[in-house]
């Protein structure tokens, strides 16, 4: 059920979210929002691994109760306090006595601990090598490769690094990859996409590394840009470019300019300890096609016409990552054009925004939920005039999902930024994807009527 973790060890679970990113979110216009928007992503690791666990996060989960005791969810928070000083968790559990007093009672007699975590980063065998020298726990790392490996993740986040690894795994026949170009500097860039304009082909402008589609430019070819247009539009995001190369490739669509994103998950273990092993299939649902809003997980998706040549090249593609060296989740990204070929555009070498979303249905419906729900994730709902969970859980109570009662209804998974930005997320789950649909916009509708009401007062 838990591919990556041995039920007979205690589960610690590690928030890096805002470590992993925080390099690309010094890009920022404005930082500091950055930073606190994604130092407070921490509720999804209370989903991870569907075992009793301990969390230790930077940010309290304000969902806490609500999990425990409207889900059942077995999983234990502790949140270093603001004064221990430190530039990633890891740094501040090891200043933290407090924190490591917690883990080390939590490893119990045995003095065993697998750890989780969002990502790979490297400050995690620090982690483990200080738990191990200092309190003698066994430690075990199911979703981290060697230290010697700990490039490869790196390198399959960027989108070079990605199209180099994809194109020694499928032949040019395949056309497995829009075709594409890494530019070295702006100059570059503008000519490669005046040649695809000039073919009449839409373009699609890329950073190297990014965060839920920040950076990306599209180029329609119906429009007759002129280079000083083109480099306007790049202007206005070049903060984000920093000085990497630049990837420049065809848009793909399906049909009616729309844009048609599966995208695969598989945990790919050490080398020699089994195959890659796939988890979960989704469609990934876009705002004006760049900007990451959520994932739809149905059986329907399967019965998809392009689904047989995403799954067969999906696996190949993981078993390439895994001859590499890569331990670990991972989800692959792709486009499907209007006759059903699948294009691969990128890897995330990670735990992404499906994994909880999946991990929370096989923790109430089992592995098989697939045939029984659909789910439909939004991870991007804005709210207005709620400024608390308990109002905004009073508001909605007769359309939240309720265990051992049906098999409808919405889950909240995230409010940590309810009350600071009027943002949650949440999971509409349904027999089908109409029943899924209905309940999302139902939620939606309440908590604008709330805030209607609020306002005509």
């Amino acid at each position: 059920m838990w591919p990556s973790l041995n039920g007979s060890i205690p589960l610690l679970c590690v928030d890096n979210i805002y470590d992993y990113y925080k390099d690309f979110l010094s890009r920022y216009e404005n930082p500091q929002e950055g930073n606190d928007f994604y130092q407070n992503l921490c509720t999804r690791l209370m989903f991870y691994g569907g075992l009793p666990k301990l969390v230790v996060c930077q940010k309290a989960v304000v969902l806490y109760d609500y999990l425990r005791e409207h889900l059942g969810l077995e999983g234990y928070t502790f949140v270093i306090p603001d004064e221990i000083a430190g530039e990633s968790t890891v740094e501040k559990i090891i200043q933290c006595p407090a924190a490591l007093e917690r883990i080390l009672t939590f490893s119990g007699v045995q003095k065993q601990l697998q750890i989780i975590s969002f990502a790979c980063t490297s400050d995690m065998w620090d982690l483990a090598q200080y738990l191990e020298e200092k309190f003698d726990i066994t430690i075990v790392l199911p979703e981290l490769p060697s230290k010697e490996n700990l490039w490869i993740p790196d390198y399959l986040k960027t989108k070079r690094g990605f199209r180099s690894i994809a194109s020694t795994t499928f032949s040019p026949e395949e056309k497995a990859l829009p075709e594409g170009f890494i530019c070295q500097d702006e100059q570059e860039m503008i000519s490669v996409i005046k040649w695809f304009l000039a073919q009449n082909r839409h373009c699609i402008v890329k950073p190297e590394r990014g965060i839920e589609g920040r950076g990306i430019l599209i180029f329609d070819a119906n429009y007759p840009y002129k280079e000083d247009e083109i480099r306007a539009i790049f202007e206005e995001q070049k903060y984000l470019f920093a000085e990497e190369p630049i990837i420049v490739e065809q848009r793909i669509h399906h049909g009616s300019n729309k844009i048609l994103s599966p995208s695969v998950e598989y945990y790919i273990p050490p080398k020699g300890q089994g195959e890659p092993v796939f988890t979960y299939l989704v469609n990934q649902v876009f705002h004006e096609d760049v900007r990451f809003v959520g994932n739809i997980i149905s059986k329907i998706q399967y019965s998809a016409p392009w689904c047989p040549s995403l799954l067969e090249k999906g696996e190949r593609l993981a078993k390439k990552v895994q001859e590499l060296g890569y331990v670990g989740y991972m989800d692959i990204d792709c486009i499907v054009d209007e006759n059903h070929n699948v294009y691969f555009v990128e890897i995330n070498p990670r735990r992404t925004g499906g994994t909880h979303i999946h991990e929370i249905a096989v923790q109430l419906f089992g592995e098989n939920y697939i045939e029984e729900v659909t789910l439909i994730s939004n991870a991007n709902l804005k709210v207005r005039g709620i400024q608390s969970f308990e109002e905004l859980y009073a508001a909605s109570i007769d359309l939240l999902y309720a265990p051992h009662q049906k098999k409808q209804g919405i889950i909240i998974t995230e409010a940590n930024l309810l009350s600071s930005y009027g943002k949650i997320s949440v999971l509409s789950m349904g027999k089908d994807e109409q029943e899924a649909t209905d309940y999302l916009v139902q939620f939606q509708d309440r908590i604008s009527q709330k805030y209607a009401l609020k306002s005509h007062k």
